[in-house]
């Protein structure tokens, strides 16, 4: 192909830059030991077999009865859009961004795809990576794909799925969905789903074959200030140690559980294989057993030592109370002085129902949290942090105070679950500075299943002290963990 060359001036030398029309990556001419240009390239991008073929099955999977009733933000663009999406909008997903990543190292070119909200940056995705899309998806079965008035692309469901039928389809993928655990803290969906299906007997492959892979993670969307005062949005996943494999029908996802518990290994550590909706429900009791088990060992020894902190107390009728300000450990003790021996603990908590951060103060005893009560009442407001925060203090309702204690003890058991599952703790509590999967993860002494005293997190464990050793629920073995 015919060469071209460009002369780019920098503020210390000139640079000659070698370009070619195709693709690939820009080369010195002039012999200077400056850093290349790399240019983003902006021609014909016809991706390979291998990679059209994976682009148009993650994007048929977007429009899948699996994927649409639970997908929210997705269901949204679909709605949006009167059953078809902009293909700008699809392209800029993460899942999609990798495949054109690998697309262009392979072929040694540069791409410039943009990440962030979909909605916001789809007029920053190149033209080639969009037409590339849409060349992809003319030979979907499943989705067609057009060109609007305005000129964008468009893509939808030849068969759409209607709104009415959403809760009937997300029960019937409840009845089919097989739950998973435990899984280590580096597992992907793509991982999962590939173990399992290559692992599956050749003779049941077509009989047992998985429709979608989940992981158990949570992601947490807060709204932040920069320095500058902007704002920005962060996301944050959070690991549970489990998935969801879904399958043709709830006949074949309870013969893969009768044929495969606990007889695949993944990272050393048996899987447990359950129905998603006996396992849901197996949970909830658990939770109403934990529930008797705080009522009657924490109340009793407790009960009237739970004080909430209500902030600005003096203006009750424009702001009867605030968000807790953000202080840090020390503001919170120097706000009670040399009488913090006093306080067992403090517990700052979100409502979900109000939308409000809320501080506890958990006094040692009961006197102590009335004489508190009563200094911040009578005779001076408490103060908290540089700004001087003023707060007094409210006494629990016994009501109240049962459920503080509940919740705050499920919150500590997830809190557990995932430091362990980052390999921050072992399975009995103790700080792990160099954690390395394998050797305190998921096999041997602190793992999901060790068989030492305790036993693993997730079910107990087999050997020793197994039983009740789990951290969701106890396992077979001889003793009490």
């Amino acid at each position: 192909e015919p060469m071209q060359t460009t002369t780019i001036p920098t503020t210390t030398t000139q640079q000659v830059i070698t370009l070619a029309d195709g693709p690939g990556t820009s080369s010195l001419a002039n012999g200077h030991d400056e850093r290349p240009v790399v240019e983003i390239y902006t021609g014909l991008i016809t991706l390979s077999e291998e990679n059209a073929s994976k682009l148009r099955t993650q994007i048929e999977f977007y429009f899948s009865e699996s994927n649409v009733p639970r997908d929210r933000y997705f269901r949204e663009r679909i709605e949006e859009g009167s059953g078809m999406v902009e293909v700008a909008i699809i392209s800029s997903f993460r899942n999609i961004r990798k495949i054109f990543e690998k697309e262009s190292k392979e072929q040694k070119y540069k791409l410039k795809i943009p990440t962030g909200e979909s909605v916001l940056c789809k007029g920053d995705v190149p033209d080639n990576v969009t037409n590339a899309v849409v060349e992809a998806l003319r030979s979907s079965q499943v989705l067609v794909v057009n060109e609007d008035e305005s000129g964008k692309w468009r893509t939808g469901r030849r068969d759409a799925l209607s709104p009415d039928h959403y809760g009937d389809l997300v029960q019937l993928i409840n009845s089919r969905t097989v739950h998973v655990s435990p899984l280590p803290v580096l597992a992907t969906a793509s991982n999962v789903r590939k173990f399992l299906s290559e692992n599956i007997d050749e003779d049941f492959r077509d009989e047992l074959k998985i429709l979608s892979v989940r992981l158990g993670n949570k992601t947490n969307i807060k709204t932040i200030k920069t320095k500058a005062g902007k704002p920005i949005t962060q996301k944050r996943k959070r690991y549970h140690g489990f998935g969801y494999v879904e399958f043709q029908s709830n006949e074949s996802a309870s013969a893969f559980i009768e044929r495969y518990n606990e007889k695949f290994e993944y990272e050393g550590c048996p899987l447990t294989l359950e129905m998603k909706m006996e396992h849901a429900e197996e949970v909830g009791r658990q939770r109403e057993e934990l529930r008797e088990t705080v009522v009657q060992e924490m109340l009793p020894a407790g009960s009237g030592t739970v004080a909430k902190v209500i902030f600005n107390p003096d203006n009750e009728s424009s702001h009867p109370e605030v968000d807790v300000p953000k202080l840090k450990s020390f503001d919170i003790e120097g706000a009670f002085g040399t009488q913090w021996e006093k306080v067992k603990q403090y517990v700052k908590k979100h409502d979900k129902e109000t939308d409000k951060k809320e501080l506890y103060i958990i006094f040692k005893e009961k006197k102590d949290a009335e004489k508190f009560v009563n200094f911040a009442e009578d005779i001076r407001r408490l103060k908290f942090g540089q700004e001087g925060w003023k707060g007094k203090l409210k006494i629990l309702e016994p009501a109240d105070e049962k459920e503080f204690f509940i919740s705050h003890a499920l919150f500590l058991k997830r809190q557990k679950l995932m430091a362990f599952a980052n390999g921050k703790i072992d399975r009995e509590g103790n700080p792990q500075p160099d954690f390395q999967i394998g050797r305190g993860g998921f096999s041997g002494r602190g793992g999901f299943r060790g068989r030492g005293r305790g036993g693993g997190f997730m079910r107990g464990g087999r050997g020793r002290g197994g039983r009740g050793g789990g951290f969701i629920r106890g396992g077979p073995g001889r003793g009490r963990g």
